[in-house]
C-alpha cells in the first residue's frame, strides 16, 4: 500500500492444494482468501496456532487499547473464522518510555524475544506449549546487557539449537552455537544457553583492563540521557583523564 502499510489476505490449504496441478482432485474447491482484520501498519507472524501481531500504532480491536510498539498474540483459527473482535489477546511485549521491541526468533520449542532497555540488549526465553497454543516465560536476562546480539535458529522444525552472535565495546563480534533447551536446566548464570564458541573477529585493541558502564546525564528539563563510558578498571576520577567524547541524537 505504502512503505509502512500492507493489506493481508489468508486462506487455509489442504495437502491436495500443494500437489502439482495435474495431480489435484478434480473436485478440489477453489481457495477463498479472507482479508486479515488488522491495522494496515501492523506486522503479522504465525507460530503454531498463535497469530502474532506487532503494532506500529495504538489498536483497539474491542474493549482494550494496545499501545503502539506492543507485540500481542491470539488463537489463529478463532481470529480468522470470527474476526479481531471475537478473540482474547495476550501481550508478549508492551513498551515503556525506556524499552522497545526488536525482534523474536523461534526454535522448535522456544520463542526468543529480543528487546532494548535503556539502549541495552535483553533476551527472554518463552516455552512454546499446549500444541503451539501458548507461551510461558522460562528464563532470560535478569538485567539488560551492554552489547548487541542476534539469535537465528538452525532448524526451527527439528531443533532448539541456534546461532548466537554478540559484540560489545570491549569484545569483538563473536559467533556461538547455542541451545534454547539449556535454559530449562535452572542455571542462574547469564547466557547459560551457550554450547560452544565457534569463531570471532580479531580484536582491534587490548581490552583486558577495560570495562564498559552505562551512566546517565540529566538535561535541563530533567530527562535522564543514557550514555556509555569505556575506561580502565582502576581509573581514578580526578578530572585529569584524557577523554574521547562522541555523541548523537535527534529532535
Amino acid at each position: 500500500m505504502t512503505f509502512y502499510t500492507s493489506l493481508y489476505y489468508m486462506t487455509e490449504l489442504t495437502e491436495d492444494h500443494l500437489l502439482p496441478p495435474s495431480k489435484r482432485p478434480s473436485d478440489l474447491p477453489e481457495l477463498e482468501f479472507k482479508k486479515v482484520d488488522v491495522q494496515e501498519d501492523a506486522d503479522i507472524n504465525f507460530l503454531g496456532n498463535m497469530f502474532i501481531i506487532s503494532l506500529r500504532s495504538d489498536w483497539t480491536p474491542k474493549d482494550k487499547t494496545f499501545k503502539s510498539g506492543s507485540v500481542i498474540y491470539c488463537p489463529l483459527d478463532r481470529f480468522l473464522n470470527l474476526g479481531s473482535k471475537a478473540v482474547d489477546y495476550e501481550i508478549l511485549f508492551e513498551p515503556t518510555e525506556r524499552t522497545a521491541y526488536q525482534y523474536f526468533s523461534c526454535t522448535k520449542n522456544y520463542l526468543v524475544l529480543s528487546t532494548m532497555d535503556n539502549v541495552k540488549s535483553k533476551l527472554q526465553f518463552y516455552k512454546i506449549g499446549d500444541n503451539g497454543n501458548s507461551l510461558t516465560l522460562v528464563s532470560g536476562d535478569t538485567e539488560a546487557q551492554i552489547r548487541d546480539c542476534s539469535v537465528s535458529a538452525l532448524d526451527p522444525n527439528d531443533s532448539d539449537e541456534f546461532w548466537f552472535t554478540t559484540s560489545s565495546y570491549t569484545e569483538p563480534t563473536t559467533l556461538f552455537l547455542a541451545d534454547a533447551s539449556k535454559v530449562d536446566i535452572g542455571s542462574t548464570s547469564e547466557d547459560d544457553f551457550i554450547v560452544e564458541k565457534l569463531k570471532s573477529l580479531p580484536p582491534q585493541y587490548d581490552s583486558t583492563n577495560l570495562i564498559a558502564e552505562q551512566r546517565f546525564a540529566t538535561s535541563k528539563d530533567g530527562t535522564e540521557i543514557p550514555y556509555f563510558i569505556v575506561m580502565k578498571k582502576d581509573i581514578e576520577f580526578n578530572g585529569k583523564n584524557p577523554t574521547l567524547l562522541y555523541g548523537y541524537g535527534g529532535k
